[in-house]
């Protein structure tokens, strides 16, 4: 940069140029309005998802709200009926699990 340019006379804030404060606004946006998306574990596979809840993920992998399967949270069983209010946090580890006939 040559001395006097508009660049190098940019103001800074806080040791940050103003590229870098938009910069840190655009990645904390999906944070600030809820849609971050949370690494989690599905059937033993890592999976990134912007679900909040159990249903909205059960949603999410298209299973049909007909579909007769069983779901934990972190080795605990949540009943269909609750899962709309199962929340899901980074590093939870989920299990669907559909029945199987035989013996």
């Amino acid at each position: 940069m040559r001395p006097g340019s508009p660049v190098s006379r940019a103001p800074q804030r806080n040791g940050q140029a103003p590229f870098g404060r938009l910069l840190a606004f655009f990645v904390r946006l999906p944070q600030m309005f809820g849609m971050a998306k949370v690494k989690i574990t599905v059937n033993g596979e890592a999976h990134m998802t912007e679900a909040r809840t159990l249903g909205e993920l059960c949603r999410e992998l298209a299973l049909s709200p007909e579909a007769k399967v069983a779901t934990a949270r972190n080795g605990e069983f949540v009943p269909a009926g609750a899962r709309a209010t199962v929340s899901l946090a980074e590093g939870d580890a989920i299990e669907v699990l559909s029945p199987r006939q035989g013996g």
